[in-house]
Order: C-alpha cells, then structure tokens, then sequence
C-alpha cells in the first residue's frame, strides 16, 4: 500500500469523524505521514553503509549494526504508522456495510461502537508501538550516541563504532515518539468524548458528526 492510496483513504474517513478524531487525523497526516516522506529519508538514507567501525575484521561492522539497530528507526516509524493508521479504515468497512444492507438507524448505533473500538485499538497501538520502540532501542537508549563500543563476535573486543549524524537521528527519534504521546492522548480524549456523548449528550449530534 501507498503512502497515497494510505492518505486517500484517510481523508475519505475524516467527513465520519468527531471533532476530536479531526485532531488526531491531522497530525497523523502532518506531522507523521509528512515528516516520514519528507525528513527521514534525508536523515537515514544510507545509515547501515554509513555505519563504521574502527575495524577490518569481516563481517564486524554489520553484525554491530544488526546489534544495535536490529530494526532500521525508518521502518519502524513506517511500519507504526501503517500500523496505527489501519483500525480508522474499520469505519469505511462500516460505513460500507451500511449502505448495503440500508438499515440506517440500526447501524448509525453499530457505528458509535465500531467508532469506539477503533479509537480504542489505536490508543493501545500508540502505547505499544512507544514501548516497543524502548525495547528495541534499549542497547543504544533514547539519545544516541555518536561513539558506540561494541563486543560482539567476530569483533575484537571492544570495537569503536560511529554512528552517522546521531544528532540528527535524536532529534528525529525524539520527535516522533513525541507525536505518539500527543496521539495517545488525542486518542483518550476522543474516548472520553464518545463515551459522554453516548451517555450523557446528544447521541443525534453525535450520529451526525459521525
């Protein structure tokens, strides 16, 4: 799938979204989808052939970078926000469902609670992606280093590996995981305002926005 077929089908999901839900397509699209296309790219082209060590010993310098990164941060970021981005699709297959089965009133409901599950799944695929990402990136932490000092056979030990433009990738890293708290916490808001207006608002005014 597309970054543009992936962006078509968000849009067209946003006409069936809260107010709230409007925030957090808008950053997803801004401030991920754009940033993915536009920045990462520049920041990690050609990190792993980049990626030296202060050795010639063969075979080194990828298993230290296999030690280190065994994810690339720009597929994970890719992969997360395919990841996240898919449970907002539920609503299309919903709406779809709608129309052919035309049954207006009874799924206007079912739509409420498909809106519910969705926002549910991201909120609990951003805390996860977060955590997941420590996990992954515990050997090198939150800041990377320039300098990293690696023991690894067939290395000898240790061996001085540099990372490239390690500012950069910090920042970049630091922005996104960024992004997912402020999604997350979009993402309980979104609950908190379905579950209000299920239970205490105007479910007309709800059923229209969705």
């Amino acid at each position: 799938m597309s970054w543009a077929i992936l962006k078509e089908l968000l849009l067209r999901v946003r006409s069936h979204e809260t107010a709230v839900g409007k925030v957090w397509l808008s950053i997803v699209l801004i401030f991920r989808l754009l940033v993915l296309v536009v920045v990462a790219e520049e920041v990690f082209e050609d990190e792993q052939q980049e990626f030296v060590c202060n050795t010639k010993q063969p075979g080194c310098v990828t298993v230290c970078y296999d030690y280190f990164f065994p994810v690339s941060p720009i597929r994970f970021w890719a992969i997360q926000f395919i990841v996240v981005s898919t449970p907002t699709l539920f609503i299309l297959v919903h709406i779809a469902t709608r129309h052919a089965r035309d049954q207006t009133e009874e799924v206007k409901g079912g739509l409420i609670f498909t809106h519910f599950i969705t926002v549910f799944m991201k909120f609990m695929l951003e805390c996860g992606s977060v955590m997941l990402y420590w996990n992954i990136y515990a050997k090198v932490g939150l800041i990377i280093p320039r300098l990293l000092k690696c023991s690894e056979a067939p290395c000898p030990s240790p061996t001085d590996c540099f990372v490239p433009r390690a500012s950069e990738k910090t920042a970049f890293s630091g922005f996104m995981l960024l992004v997912s708290g402020i999604c997350a916490f979009v993402n309980l808001l979104e609950l908190l305002y379905i579950s209000y207006q299920r239970c205490y608002g105007n479910k007309q005014g709800i059923k229209e926005g969705l």
